[in-house]
């Protein structure tokens, strides 16, 4: 029995549609001047950087996430974890107020970047899941 994409649970099916999404993401972030015009976000008028962004720090913590909770490896380049770290310091108390982010963790400021954008999120940058 062959499932469509959308109906599809398997993890080939899943990986394909998020590629196939993030292909999407990119076609349309490709071109500069996207960056510069504003979006209306929930009736408010937003830079389109700022929603950049956030996409780039959404990826950047939910990719460590997944990583980090399958055990994997997880690198990002400095220039995604710089944009991410802007993003989260920017929204991080707001982003507390709703339960989005947990209490910050401390960290060093000589820190490596991506744990200094995963702390203020509350995310535990040494955290391992645990061996059964």
């Amino acid at each position: 029995m062959r499932h469509s994409e959308a109906g599809c649970l398997h993890s080939r099916c899943f990986a394909a549609a998020y590629r196939a999404q993030l292909d999407r993401a990119l076609a349309a972030w490709a071109d500069p001047a996207v960056w510069d015009r504003e979006l209306d976000m929930m009736s408010a008028k937003t830079p389109a950087a700022d929603v950049g962004a956030l996409i780039i720090a959404e990826l950047v913590l939910h990719g460590w996430d997944l990583a980090a909770a399958t055990g994997q490896d997880y690198v990002v380049s400095d220039r995604a974890a710089e944009a991410a770290l802007r993003a989260v310091e920017a929204n991080a108390e707001l982003f507390r107020q709703y339960k989005g982010f947990a209490d910050p963790v401390p960290t060093a400021a000589d820190a490596p970047i991506l744990d200094r954008v995963l702390a203020p999120s509350g995310r535990n940058p040494a955290w391992a899941p645990s061996a059964h």
